[in-house]
């Protein structure tokens, strides 16, 4: 989803502001509402790759939302 709308904002030829302003907008609140549904989701009883998945990034979140916010 974050890549379609950074796509979309090359084809609209917005300025590196407008960019900005739309990504604060529309990009910055994905990443909370996966963290949220990861959450609700987890089971660390069962063991599956979703639940693997889940696992690894949950871990790892704090080191994704600062690659995030630093791109």
């Amino acid at each position: 989803m974050m890549y379609l709308l950074e796509r979309q904002y090359k084809e609209e030829g917005l300025f590196p502001g407008q960019i900005v302003e739309r990504q604060k907008q529309e990009v910055a609140p994905i990443p909370e509402k996966l963290y949220k549904w990861q959450i609700n989701e987890y089971r660390p009883n069962l063991k599956n790759p979703f639940t693997k998945a889940v696992k690894y990034t949950l871990k790892r979140w704090k080191k994704l939302i600062i690659f995030l916010q630093d791109s």
